[in-house]
């Protein structure tokens, strides 16, 4: 029987640090654009209870959680208005 001279396991390590090195240099790179988020969000708004329902459907969080951790500053308001 003939021995395959590609061992697997070292051949798996040397992609996977190559897959790394890639993604680090993509890291490096990403630059988070303050206006063009303000513009995306503008443009596709999401409402305090539309993050919390896809929060509850998506994210199996709990419905009674889900406006809270969607949108915190909503439910205070909320709690403000009801007294």
């Amino acid at each position: 029987m003939l021995r395959r001279p590609v061992r697997p396991l070292q051949s798996c390590i040397a992609e996977a640090a190559g897959t790394l090195r890639l993604f680090t240099e993509v890291l490096r790179h990403l630059d988070f654009r303050a206006e063009r988020m303000a513009e995306a969000c503008e443009r596709e708004f999401l409402g305090g209870f539309s993050l919390a329902n896809a929060l509850t459907t998506a994210e199996d969080v709990s419905w009674r959680r889900a406006p809270a951790d969607g949108d915190p500053e909503l439910l205070r308001r909320v709690a403000r208005e009801q007294g």
